[in-house]
């Protein structure tokens, strides 16, 4: 059960990525993890067993951070709108993604952030007109890759943000860009339009394996 790598992306602001192995049994993915009741809880709830694994392999790059960073870990707690935190960390900023074996988790001493993991699929492209505007889509939708890369920055976002009722397609937008198919990653930025203000996050973007990886703060 490998970590892949520790990362600081930006300044006081950390990434921790965790892949599954193939030969890794329930007793691999419990040892020397720590759960806080909230996780315990929810782990018991999920179903499926690959949604179990990579929902323990999440926890594992979190701690992984900690414990490089000589911060004590106690598991991870979520608040009434399901942000998670670090129990008994309230200063410090976490967000965590999942899927398919792949686990990345983001923590942050200076402000909030958000991070999201995605694979590429089709049914993006079907649904596409839930996330992006029509000036995303000029440029967005005959590409899957950059259409999975606008779907994770807004979901990087949307956690980043940290509160509900955001529309995807009307409130979150991202300028024009253009992948680099050579070094498949880059920076950006992406908007937050509200009535009140317009709000510019920094993002940056990176292949993992065979899915998109978005920090956004």
């Amino acid at each position: 059960m490998p970590l892949i790598t520790i990362d600081t992306p930006a300044p006081d602001r950390w990434l921790a990525v965790w892949q599954l192995a193939n030969t890794d049994s329930w007793a691999d993915l419990l040892a020397g993890l720590t759960l806080s009741p909230d996780d315990q809880q929810q782990w018991e709830q999920l179903r499926h067993p690959t949604r179990q694994q990579t929902f323990l392999a999440a926890r594992h790059a979190c701690q992984a951070i900690c414990e490089m960073l000589g911060i004590s870990y106690g598991g991870i707690v979520k608040s009434p709108t399901q942000q998670p935190s670090l129990l008994g960390q309230p200063h410090l900023q976490i967000s965590l993604s999942h899927h398919d074996g792949l686990a990345v988790c983001a923590l942050s001493f200076v402000g909030a952030i958000g991070v999201d993991l995605e694979r590429p699929r089709p049914q993006l492209q079907r649904i596409q007109h839930k996330f992006v505007s029509p000036q995303e889509q000029a440029y967005a939708a005959q590409n899957l890759d950059t259409l999975t890369l606008c779907w994770t920055a807004k979901e990087a976002l949307y956690k980043c943000y940290g509160k509900k009722a955001l529309a995807f397609a009307t409130q979150l937008h991202i300028p024009y860009f253009v992948l680099d198919a050579h070094t498949q990653q880059g920076t950006h930025h992406i908007l937050l339009l509200q009535k009140e203000e317009t709000q510019l996050y920094q993002w940056q973007y990176f292949r993992l394996v065979d899915s998109w990886v978005s920090l956004v703060y």
